[in-house]
C-alpha cells in the first residue's frame, strides 16, 4: 500500500510532508477532502476522531497531526539527514518545530486568517497577532545571521515546517520595507526556496510589495477611533441615542464604504486574474523554450564523466586533473572561469563565512546540469582556535559553452564575485585549474573549506 495524504487543496501544512517525499524518494498519493463532507464520514472520523486534515494513511494504520506525519515521512530513510545528523541535532530539530508551532503559526493565524475571511476581524487580535509574528521572525533572522540552516549544514524538517509556514507571510502580509529588517530570513527563505526538492511542491513564490488588509479592517479601526467621543456624548445619562439625521449619515457613510470596497475587490481581482494568467503563459512558454545549450553541437567530452572520474575515490581522484583532464578537455565545447569574491570584511567570522560558501553552493542547484564547480575558503589558521584570519573566498568553475552560462548569472550570490577566463592550453592556467580543486594552498594561504558544485 502506497502513502495516501488527506488534505484539502494547497494546503500549506502538508507542503512539509510532500517535500521530505521528495528529498526521501518517497511516494504519497494526495486524496483531495471536501471540507465538511468527506471529513465527517465514518471512514475518515476513524482515522481522526476530530474529522481534521491532514491524515496519512500507512500500511500499519493512520497518522494526524502535520509534524507526526512529516517526521514519519523523514524516518523513512536516514542518509539525507532530515530529522539531524546527531542526538543533538534531534533534539534542535524539534526544538525548531515547536518554536514554529507555538511561536510562529499561532500569532501568524492571529494575523493572517482574517485576511483570507477564516476569521472575522478584530482590531485587538490583529495588533497581537502582527507584533508576535514579526518578533518570531525577527528571533529567526538573528539566528541565521550565523546559519545557514535551521540546524546543521543541510535542509531539515525544522527548515521545511518554517518554510512553509513563512509562505503566507512573504507573499501576502510582510511588505517590502518589514522585509528589508529581515536579511538573513530572505537569505535562508530564498536557499530553501531553490531547493528542486521545495520547487517540485511550492514552485516559485512571489513577494508581496505591501501588507494585504482585511476587507473590514479600515472600518474597524475607524469605530475603535470613534468609540471615545461616542461614550462622551452619552455623558452620565447613560446610553447614547443618535438622531434619525446621524442614523441616516452613517448608513450613507457606510454604504459608500461598501461600494469603495467592492470596487477595489474587483479591481484586485480582475489584476490577480490578469497576473496568474500572464504567470500561467509565461510558465508555459519557459516549459516549451529548449536551452540553448541542449542545442550545441556535440562534444568530445562529456561533463558527467569528468564528475565521475574525479570523484572515483574518497575525496577525489587527485591525479585525474593533471594526468588526464587536459587531454580530454573540449576547448571549443567548455570554458573554465576563475572566481574570487569581492567582499573579505564578511568573512572574518569563520562559521559565517562557511555558511555564506554553503548558501551559495545551494542556489547553485540548476548550474549543475552544465557546469563543475569549485568554492573554497583560505586563510592563516590562529593558533590555540579553531577560527582562521585574512580569508578569502574563491573558486572554478567548468562551462558547457564558450562563456559563463545563464543559470549561473541568475544565482544571486554571481554579482558578488569577479570572474576571470582562464586558458586551459596555458600551464599557468592549468596549475590554477589543479589548484582549486585538490590543492591545499592557495598562495601563502591554507584552504580549510572547500565545496564542490558537482
Amino acid at each position: 500500500m502506497a502513502l495516501r495524504i488527506h488534505t484539502y487543496p494547497h494546503n500549506p501544512r502538508v507542503w512539509k510532508a510532500l517535500i521530505a517525499a521528495k528529498y526521501n524518494n518517497v511516494k504519497v498519493e494526495v486524496v483531495e477532502v471536501q471540507m465538511g463532507v468527506d471529513n465527517k464520514t465514518p471512514a475518515f472520523l476513524k482515522m481522526n476522531p476530530l474529522g481534521k486534515v491532514p491524515v496519512l494513511e500507512t500500511p500499519v494504520g493512520p497518522v494526524f497531526e502535520s509534524n507526526a506525519i512529516t517526521k514519519y515521512i523523514a524516518r523513512m530513510r536516514n542518509d539525507t539527514g532530515l530529522l539531524g545528523g546527531s542526538f543533538y541535532e534531534q533534539a534542535l530539530v524539534d526544538q525548531w518545530l515547536d518554536f514554529v508551532t507555538n511561536e510562529l503559526e499561532t500569532a501568524r493565524g492571529m494575523w493572517l486568517y482574517p485576511v483570507l475571511g477564516f476569521f472575522k476581524f478584530s482590531l485587538d487580535a490583529y495588533t497581537a497577532g502582527k507584533n508576535n509574528t514579526l518578533n518570531a521572525l525577527r528571533v529567526l533572522n538573528e539566528y541565521l545571521a550565523t546559519n545557514t540552516f535551521l540546524v546543521g549544514k543541510s535542509v531539515t524538517v525544522a527548515d521545511l515546517a518554517a518554510y512553509t509556514t513563512i509562505v503566507g507571510l512573504f507573499t501576502t502580509l510582510v511588505g517590502e520595507d518589514e522585509r528589508k529588517k529581515l536579511p538573513n530570513l530572505v537569505r535562508w527563505f530564498n536557499t530553501v526556496g531553490h531547493q528542486k526538492q521545495v520547487q517540485a511542491v511550492v514552485g516559485d513564490v512571489t513577494f508581496c510589495k505591501t501588507e494585504t488588509l482585511a476587507k473590514d479592517h479600515v472600518a474597524a479601526a475607524e469605530s475603535k477611533s470613534d468609540a471615545p467621543a461616542a461614550a462622551g456624548a452619552a455623558g452620565a445619562k447613560g446610553k447614547y441615542v443618535p438622531t434619525p439625521e446621524q442614523v441616516a449619515a452613517a448608513a450613507k457613510k457606510k454604504e459608500q464604504q461598501q461600494k469603495e470596497a467592492a470596487e477595489k475587490a474587483a479591481a484586485k481581482a480582475a489584476q490577480a486574474a490578469a497576473d496568474a494568467e500572464e504567470a500561467e503563459a509565461a510558465k508555459a512558454a519557459k516549459v516549451k523554450e529548449p536551452n540553448p545549450l541542449d542545442s550545441l553541437p556535440p562534444s568530445t567530452m562529456a561533463l558527467d564523466d569528468v564528475k565521475r572520474k574525479f570523484f572515483q575515490s574518497k575525496p577525489f581522484n587527485a591525479d585525474y586533473f593533471p594526468a588526464t583532464f587536459f587531454k580530454e578537455f573540449d576547448n571549443a565545447g567548455y570554458c573554465v572561469f576563475e572566481c574570487k569574491f569581492k567582499y573579505e570584511d564578511d568573512l572574518k567570522n569563520t562559521t559565517q563565512a562557511c555558511n555564506l560558501v554553503d548558501g551559495f553552493v545551494n542556489r547553485c542547484e540548476a548550474v549543475r546540469k552544465y557546469a563543475f564547480g569549485v568554492v573554497h575558503l583560505q586563510g592563516n589558521a590562529i593558533a590555540g582556535s579553531d577560527d582562521f584570519s585574512s580569508t578569502s573566498e574563491s573558486g572554478l568553475f567548468i562551462f558547457r559553452g564558450d562563456k559563463i552560462i545563464k543559470e549561473m548569472t541568475d544565482v544571486d550570490d554571481f554579482v558578488e564575485f569577479d570572474w576571470v577566463q582562464l586558458d586551459v592550453t596555458n600551464s599557468a592556467d592549468q596549475a590554477k585549474i589543479v589548484t582549486h580543486l585538490t590543492g591545499n594552498k592557495i598562495g601563502n594561504y591554507d584552504v580549510f573549506y572547500r565545496k564542490y558544485i558537482k
